[in-house]
């Protein structure tokens, strides 16, 4: 019995990778209250020095004025970091306006990148893979510790998200804040690549909060998953791939079989979430009980 529970946890081990790696597909899509948002508190020690911010934006018209979509408040200062949609930004308690460069709310995705670094300080703001603005900021200036993140809203130094006015209310997709300043061409290669790239995963550990972890995180009222049209092809291929016949023949032994094909209805449960079709028939043809397949 404890082999059998030692293998389950291994499938599930192996097929949880997997949708967290598919999971950063989806995007997020928040509603226009208030309390649609995400509440973050992070160590932000690795972005006092330098840090950037991008993350693909769907601007859907709505009443609110004032939409907020990234914000980082450190216990003294309400204003460190303020991304809005419509060209409007904040960074250490200074405004940017760069209005005039982003197109009004067209419920498109269009690519929204910020980078600062206290070696050049220089605040640089990029919309749509092009550089639209640079502001300084002041010379010695570190980011603020100890702070909290909002997505969809703004956060204050208490750490309350209490500003109806601020809401976001669009979608939100691949948003990642790396420890360094990207490069201007490393910002036009990510928004060249396209929605449904990961030209993002190069990176490595430079990216310090990832989306596929912020989907983890605890969500605030109307905060809902989102298919944005990248689930294709590559998807399916990671199933055939990892359950190959080698892996059936070393991990699914007879007593685990049988556990899984006492009933064929609950196999999807099993692991998890949703199995190519093709996976579903090769377990099948696999591992006898063919008749139940249905035809190709």
């Amino acid at each position: 019995m404890l082999l059998l529970f030692s293998q389950l946890a291994l499938l599930g081990l192996l097929t949880g990778l997997v949708f967290t790696d598919e999971r950063k597909h989806f995007g997020l899509k928040f509603g226009t209250q208030v309390g649609d948002h995400i509440l973050i508190k992070l160590d932000m020690h690795p972005l006092q020095e330098e840090f950037s911010v991008c993350s693909w934006i769907k601007r859907i018209p709505h009443s609110d004025p004032i939409p907020y979509w990234f914000t980082y408040a450190s216990p003294s200062i309400n204003y460190e970091i303020m991304i809005r949609d419509d060209g409007v930004y904040w960074i250490f308690n200074q405004r940017s306006d760069f209005m005039s460069s982003v197109i009004s709310p067209d419920n498109e995705w269009r690519h929204h990148c910020v980078t600062w670094s206290s070696s050049s300080s220089q605040f640089q703001v990029f919309y749509e893979g092009k550089l639209i603005g640079t502001d300084n900021t002041p010379t010695g200036r570190k980011l603020g510790l100890s702070g909290n993140i909002a997505l969809g809203n703004i956060v204050r130094t208490n750490g309350q998200v209490t500003s109806p006015e601020y809401n976001f209310g669009g979608e939100m997709f691949k948003l990642n804040v790396s420890t360094k300043a990207l490069e201007e061409s490393e910002v036009k290669m990510m928004k060249g690549n396209g929605l449904c790239s990961d030209y993002e995963d190069q990176f490595g550990l430079k990216r310090y909060i990832r989306w596929e972890d912020l989907l983890q995180e605890e969500r605030y009222g109307n905060v809902t998953l989102v298919d944005v049209g990248c689930e294709a092809e590559g998807r399916a291929a990671v199933w055939d791939v990892l359950y190959s016949k080698e892996f059936y023949n070393k991990i699914l032994t007879s007593q685990l079989l049988n556990t899984l094909t006492s009933t064929w209805d609950q196999l999807e449960h099993f692991v998890g979430s949703k199995i190519s079709e093709g996976f579903i028939k090769h377990f099948k043809y696999e591992h006898g009980n063919s008749d139940k397949c249905d035809e190709d």
